[in-house]
């Protein structure tokens, strides 16, 4: 090997080296620079003197690592422009012959989203059809499924989480995708599958939708989204997590039946005081998460906005709505009996049954935990129950 090859190639282990202490991604990307590459950049400059090959070899990788297509050309506009004149032509050479800057300006993010025809995808859809600087796509299981997709001019592919065949041609050519879960054990197989597949196919940004819960959470099927929170980490993705709090929309509809029926809410709680959210606001967070994974990449995202108890609400209710409300809890009991009935996946559902006996024996720490991120998030202040009841008032009315 030629001597200057072989120093490039030493200069390239030193600064892969040091990539490594910071962010363990930049080694490959550094050590993927052409060597012809480095060695054009290091002839038209003194390598040991102004640090022209360091600006070179950390703006690439900061490329590669963190931006989309649509932001190439702005970051290495504004890079050209703040460097030294004769720096700003060999790096515009190097990046141009690197097919960086070909890139068209107007090519949009293409974004995939899972769970299209639930509450959270579906509303995620709702509020990302207004922006024109991103492609929509709905992941649907049947054709049947994509009809009313298409009536709105959306895109949809068939995606199966337990048919891999349907995997990489549901990916192809997407740069950001929302995962929303199934609920049961199966969601553990299916993430890792799809997240494997997403990486073949050159997804970038992950938005994964989770479940509440501290870090060191003990409950099972919430632990379990942590665990597809750390996979997705692992396997280098740019991401969002979010972790919703009980939904308000639970108390119109739980299971596929009604939770209140002529002003009697049940739960299966006691006196417990929980944390709720609006899938709304859910939804809102992660529409924002997938168009500005520059703004929300590696956040993970506790929502929950207001804590009360079942008793607090059926006081509201009566309130705002004008008729009496109250609450009357169940045990934990009939939930199981109930889903052993109707032959549910009980791996998942015996998780759900044990996590309702912990509310009522006030066993979870943190089960009524709020935050204040989501003005900093969305740029407003999140529903309150006071608000979701006056906004559902003719669905509360009986």
């Amino acid at each position: 090997m030629p001597f200057e090859d072989g120093l490039c190639e030493v200069v390239k282990i030193a600064f892969a080296t040091l990539a490594l202490i910071a962010k363990p991604v930049f080694t490959a990307v550094v050590m993927a620079v052409p060597t012809v590459t480095v060695r054009s950049t290091m002839r038209t400059f003194d390598p040991f003197g102004p640090p022209q090959l360091v600006y070179f070899l950390v703006a690439k990788a900061i490329i590669n690592d963190f931006m989309d297509a649509n932001q190439h050309s702005i970051f290495i506009s504004k890079l050209i422009t703040n460097l030294k004149p004769k720096l700003s032509l060999v790096l515009y050479h190097a990046l141009k012959n690197s097919s960086l800057l070909s890139m068209s300006t107007t090519t949009r993010p293409k974004i995939l989203i899972t769970g299209a025809t639930g509450q959270v995808g579906s509303k995620t859809i709702d509020f990302m059809l207004l922006n024109k600087d991103i492609e929509l796509v709905a992941a649907v299981r049947s054709p049947e499924k994509a009809i009313s997709f298409t009536a709105q001019g959306i895109k949809t592919v068939i995606l199966d989480f337990d048919d891999e065949r349907t995997h990489l041609p549901a990916f192809s050519g997407i740069d950001r995708v929302l995962i929303v879960t199934g609920y049961t054990v199966d969601m553990l197989r299916q993430s890792k599958a799809l997240l494997d597949n997403a990486k073949k196919a050159g997804v970038q940004h992950v938005v994964h939708l989770g479940a509440c819960g501290r870090d060191d959470t003990t409950v099972a099927h919430w632990a379990w989204h942590q665990l597809i929170e750390r996979y997705i980490e692992w396997s280098g993705f740019s991401y969002t997590h979010l972790r919703p709090e009980t939904f308000m929309q639970n108390v119109l509809s739980y299971g596929g039946k009604k939770a209140i029926e002529d002003g009697i809410i049940h739960a299966y709680v006691e006196g417990a005081r929980l944390s709720w959210v609006d899938v709304e606001d859910v939804a809102q967070v992660a529409a924002l998460a997938l168009a500005h994974p520059d703004v929300h990449g590696g956040q993970t995202y506790r929502l929950g906005y207001d804590a009360i108890t079942f008793d607090e609400m059926a006081a509201l209710m009566t309130s705002i709505v004008g008729k009496p409300f109250r609450y009357e809890p169940l045990s934990p009991e009939l939930f199981l009996r109930a889903m052993v009935d109707a032959g549910a996946e009980m791996a998942y559902m015996g998780c759900v049954y044990d996590h309702w006996k912990r509310y009522a024996a006030g066993t979870i720490p943190g089960a009524d935990d709020t935050f204040n991120n989501f003005p900093d998030i969305v740029g407003k202040q999140p529903t309150k129950w006071a608000d979701f009841i006056e906004k559902h008032k003719a669905e509360f009315d009986y």
